[in-house]
């Protein structure tokens, strides 16, 4: 045995190890708060870089680092598009010129500021310091879920543009793979990139994905003050994107009013107002209403569905999407979103992770991805 294995074996077998791992298991006891789904075992990667300048200048003053100010970006734009806790993040932490990979675990607080989200970032990275004298995998029996990120801003000979990318200094990472995470930010010292699992995330998707990382940087530059539940998740692209599915002003409603409910009393002021229009089909409050009741009758008399089916819809965003959304509210099942344009190892993904027996969904898209071999497919 070399003597860096007889090191290892001695603190195995120590009581620090016992420590540590104490530490870890008590950590990572509520992890399944922190992960919005587990990692798929894949080679399919892609790559797409995030618009970046260098803000040397703003971080010398608040006195952080690149890495700090960019693990909390990750994090929170993370812990807020998945409705997390917070976010769970593996990287690499070095002391005394080793390199261990490590866990950290950031708690999404949202009356703070982002400044002080940062520190939270830092404590975790303590945190980390101290609890990981070996390879996290020496901690953890279990296979964890979790997001990624690796700071290679200190490496002058390694970048964007390197077309191999050359990470043997870094003991062999897997950073490009995404063989044990779903999403990976990269940092070099003048660029970001986003590696990603194509099996989960569609190239539009993680275009959006990019763009929304780019513009909360720039908020966070501009205001590194504010809370970090008011900063704003979206480019100003997808804003725009999105106000195409709404119109008219919004008005304040009682907690305890269920969506059907408040949709009722709209029908029952104006059932000859338009309720929908999608630029093809104008659809009545009362239209809306009584086909809604149809539909919820059919999905709980022939399906069985009630309060207890989460049920997948997948449909275009014509008027039968607010049909359909507001019949799984009046049966109180809880429906989820997926976009047609997500590859099917992430649908089939997201079904089973929610425990779901049902999608919704149109012929055309059924046909698309073969839901014949899968025993879920409801289709319209």
């Amino acid at each position: 045995m070399t003597l860096d294995e007889i090191k290892l074996n001695d603190y195995l077998n120590s009581s620090e190890f016992e420590d540590d791992s104490s530490f870890w298991k008590d950590n990572l006891s509520d992890i399944g708060e922190y992960v919005k789904f587990p990692n798929l075992s894949s080679s399919n990667f892609a790559i797409k870089e995030i618009p970046y300048k260098s803000f040397d200048d703003f971080f010398n003053q608040q006195g952080i680092t690149n890495f700090e100010f960019m693990a909390a970006i990750f994090s929170l734009y993370l812990s807020r598009i998945d409705m997390t806790k917070g976010c769970l993040l593996k990287t690499v932490i070095r002391d005394n010129d080793e390199d261990r990979n490590t866990l950290l675990k950031i708690e999404y607080k949202k009356e703070i500021s982002f400044m002080d989200y940062v520190e939270e970032v830092k404590d975790a990275y303590a945190d980390a310091l101290k609890h990981t004298i070996v390879d996290i995998e020496n901690y953890i029996e279990d296979s964890l879920s979790y997001y990624s990120i690796y700071d290679f801003t200190a490496s002058e000979d390694i970048s964007l543009d390197d077309e191999e990318h050359d990470f043997s200094k870094f003991n062999n990472l897997s950073i490009l793979n995404c063989e044990s995470s779903a999403l990976t930010l990269n940092i070099y010292k003048d660029s970001l990139e986003l590696a990603y699992d194509s099996n989960l995330f569609s190239e539009v998707y993680i275009e959006h994905m990019a763009a929304n990382i780019g513009a909360l940087i720039n908020e966070a530059i501009d205001d590194p003050n504010q809370l970090i539940s008011e900063m704003n998740m979206l480019s100003d692209n997808e804003k725009s994107l999105i106000s195409q599915f709404s119109k008219g002003e919004s008005i304040d409603i009682g907690e305890k009013k269920s969506f059907a409910s408040l949709f009722r009393e709209s029908y029952i002021k104006y059932p000859d107002y338009i309720a929908v229009d999608d630029g093809v089909n104008q659809v009545t409050y009362g239209d809306l209403e009584r086909f809604s009741n149809s539909i919820t009758y059919d999905l709980e008399n022939a399906y069985d569905i009630d309060i207890n089916n989460p049920v997948g819809l997948m449909i275009p965003r014509n008027y039968h999407y607010p049909e359909l959304v507001l019949a799984l509210n009046k049966l109180g099942a809880a429906f989820i979103p997926i976009d047609p344009i997500y590859p099917i190892n992430r649908i089939d993904h997201m079904l089973n992770i929610a425990n779901s027996d049902y999608i919704i969904t149109t012929r055309e898209f059924a046909d698309l991805h073969d839901f014949t071999l899968m025993s879920y497919a409801l289709k319209i």
